[in-house]
């Protein structure tokens, strides 16, 4: 259940999009939540939290990008993490257990393919608060048209300077009469206007102090800014049920808020007539493009609070604006950078950089290369128990003794990729089988002491969640292509007995093994986990075996190399030869659906990454 739950955060970590969507859910819940349980307090202080959810809703996408992000680690099981096998490979090797190669990062272009998932629901997300903001955008140049087509009333501009500055209000607000206009209403920014109907000339003064008193407290608090900014706010979040419920009760409180200014000094028996009056008068309009004094939507509950008067009313002070403005900006610097981070045990696993006294190399060179020569480059295991590096920047070096691929390489400064080195060094006689060989593990791990005595390397293993890919059938009847066949010989159950296989069939390959070589990959007698492992190297992800195919299999898989082959892979040419960097034919995305009935679909997952933490320049021989 941990895991199940773990894994979940992590997918949802993993994913930009989902992070925010979670995030901005958490925003809207508590800030509803904070406007219901203060029911009973001022409309204003409502308003005001309602206020600041909407800008850190704004503000979020952009702060999750621009801050470094906040780990929240959560454990998971040690089966869980996706780290790829990786063994030694050369041009063309046996493949009798899983292999992943190290290659060099590089682009694979030309990737035909169809959107993934996630790329369906950016594309959906896009379009759909592209339309969102289609009615927002209508509204405002209907009402620019009102706004210019408007007549200023001279004779209640006075009226409306005097209230304004009673009200706190040191610049002009335009006075103008509408014929299209049905009830007050407030607009702009920078120039702020009231629209009246044309027939407001007639209304008694009370009636027209009250409507005036209200639109000016709209314009005081800055309502329509406001306004604007949540409207769009809803356009970015426009599936999102919490954002529009906000919405809806963000535009009641301005409402109640300027209700209560109305009340400082008017009845409220007789403003609740007028609002209904009003309200009446809006039933023939479709919509409202801007703040109006009446909504019949918010009528009822409106009406309730002028005639309550128990109801606190009143402006907020600026105790309480500060207060709640650096609530908004520490809960946008708290929430909007965290990332959820997979771990195993408690913490991450640091590497230790010393070795034992039977895991070094007897004598080692390390000299610079600028030879700018990018052709003469490899890994070498010459016999005698000899380690030559050839023309190689440290990050391949690293890639080698560590046994990852370049995404699972993190950190570091940037000559790591920019510094060349030639390395030779020489194992003792305690280290050599009797083949005159150094197994593998222990190449490795001197390489490893090499690096951390040289190099001053120190690092940790790391969990992280990253774009990975799901190999899963192409076809919904789950057929498969025709160079994917079962085996006759399962060569793993096979070599588990002690037996040998059988001989292959004169001009026919082996029974049992493979061969990779450059844009070809063939296989007899074993599960589809071998190609899964190898597949990780040449797409650059890790790779996930959701074919839900069991038993051995027959592969024979040919496709274009995009990119020149790794130069920091044992057997790779360490002398000058000419590469061709493209061949003709399909990506490695389209022959696995053509050949294999196969394909592969982005997603996320636990990956185990290798952080460096400090390194130097190596020290002088």
């Amino acid at each position: 259940m941990l895991n199940t739950w773990s894994n979940a955060g992590l997918t949802i970590a993993g994913s930009f999009e989902l992070s925010i969507v979670i995030k901005a859910t958490i925003i809207a819940a508590v800030a509803l939540a904070g406007a219901y349980l203060a029911r009973d307090a001022r409309a204003a202080a409502r308003h005001g939290l309602l206020a600041a959810t909407f800008g850190v809703l704004l503000a979020l996408p952009l702060t999750a990008i621009l801050l470094p992000p906040l780990a929240v680690h959560l454990p998971i099981g040690p089966g869980d993490a996706l780290l790829p096998p990786v063994v030694d490979r050369a041009d063309g090797i046996d493949l009798t257990r899983p292999s992943v190669a190290i290659e060099d990062v590089g682009s694979v272009n030309n990737r035909r393919r169809l959107p993934s998932a996630m790329t369906l629901l950016r594309a959906g997300w896009a379009l759909g608060a592209t339309l969102s903001l289609v009615p927002l955008v209508s509204a405002c140049r209907r009402l620019r048209l009102v706004r210019r087509r408007g007549s200023p009333w001279l004779k209640g501009e006075a009226l409306v300077q005097r209230l304004a500055t009673d009200a706190g209000i040191r610049r002009r607000v335009a006075l103008l009469l509408h014929d299209d206009v049905a009830a007050p209403m407030t607009c702009g920014v920078v120039r702020p206007a009231i629209v009246l109907p044309v027939d407001a000339a007639d209304w008694s003064d009370a009636d027209l102090r009250r409507a005036i008193v209200h639109e000016l407290e709209h314009v005081y608090r800055g309502d329509w800014p406001v306004q604007l900014m949540a409207r769009v706010v809803c356009a970015v979040y426009w599936f999102h049920p919490f954002v529009w419920a906000a919405w809806r009760r963000l535009c009641l409180e301005a409402e109640r808020a300027c209700d209560d200014a109305v009340l400082r000094g008017a009845d409220r028996i007789a403003y609740a007539e007028q609002l209904v009056m009003l309200a009446r008068r809006l039933s023939i309009r479709a919509t409202r493009p801007a703040l109006s004094m009446a909504s019949r939507s918010d009528l009822s509950a409106r009406v309730s609070a002028v005639l309550n008067d128990r109801q606190s009313r009143g402006r907020t002070g600026v105790v309480y604006s500060a207060t709640t403005m650096t609530a908004a900006v520490v809960l946008l610097l708290g929430l909007s950078p965290l990332a959820v981070i997979a771990r195993s045990g408690s913490n991450s696993t640091p590497i230790q950089g010393a070795a034992s006294n039977d895991a070094v190399f007897d004598v080692a060179s390390i000299k610079p290369n600028k030879s700018g020569d990018d052709r003469r480059r490899g890994v070498g295991l010459p016999p005698g128990g000899r380690f030559m590096g050839t023309n190689l920047p440290l990050r391949s070096i690293i890639r080698f003794a560590y046994e990852i691929q370049d995404f699972q390489l993190s950190g570091g400064p940037a000559w790591l990729n920019s510094d060349f080195y030639d390395i030779e060094a020489k194992a003792g006689p305690a280290q050599i089988n009797a083949h005159g060989e150094v197994p593998p593990d222990t190449m490795r791990a001197m390489v490893r002491a090499l690096l951390a005595d040289r190099f001053k390397l120190s690092a940790r293993r790391e969990t992280r969640t990253l774009p990975v890919y799901a190999l899963v059938v192409a076809r919904g009847d789950k057929r498969v292509g025709a160079r994917l066949q079962p085996a006759i010989v399962d060569c793993e159950a096979l070599a588990q007995s002690g037996q040998q296989p059988p001989p292959p069939a004169p001009g026919a390959r082996p029974v049992c093994g493979g061969q990779l070589r450059a844009g070809h990959f063939a296989l007899n007698g074993f599960p589809l986990s071998h190609l899964v492992a190898n597949l990780s190297t040449w797409v650059e992800r890790v790779v996930l075996d959701r074919t839900g195919l069991a038993g051995a299999f027959n592969v024979d898989l040919e496709w274009a190399v995009e990119h020149r082959p790794p130069f920091d892979a044992i057997g790779a040419p360490a002398e000058p030869v000419d590469i061709p960097t493209e061949r003709t034919g399909p990506s490695i995305f389209t022959a696995l659906e053509e050949q294999l009935g196969l394909k592969l679909e982005s997603t996320t997952g636990p990956v185990d990454v290798l952080v460096i933490d400090k390194v130097e320049r190596p020290t002088a021989d």
